[in-house]
């Protein structure tokens, strides 16, 4: 494959993840936001998921932008392993594309690395 349908490859893949991640992260704030406000008192594990779904909604966002690529997706790779660990060990094994999209920020940041 020459090297612009890698660039090219590279970048869909890129935009792929930031966009979905930031709109899962976008609908997990939204619903912790909703059921804080259908509590009765302010549930930390509420407040747990507002903040990470909004660090989360940012490093996408990061991700997608050429300076602060690596930045955010570090943060996307902290905070997904983190959300797997925390859910496997709860029992919950269906956070597995978690895996995928670390291993595609990982690629991302690796291939952007190069030369760019």
């Amino acid at each position: 494959m020459n090297r612009s349908r890698q660039d090219l490859a590279i970048t869909i893949l890129q935009w792929a993840i930031g966009v979905i991640v930031f709109v899962e992260s976008c609908l997990t704030f939204r619903g912790a936001l909703f059921d804080l406000h259908a509590a009765e008192h302010i549930h930390h594990l509420e407040l747990a998921r507002l903040f990470i779904s909004g660090c989360e909604a940012i490093a996408a966002v990061l991700f997608l932008i050429p300076r602060t690529l690596r930045v955010g997706g570090w943060i996307l790779i902290v905070i997904f392993a983190w959300a797997i660990l925390l859910h496997f060990w709860h029992g919950y094994v269906h956070e597995l594309p978690l895996v995928i999209y670390g291993a595609g920020v990982f690629a991302v940041m690796s291939f952007r690395g190069k030369g760019k």
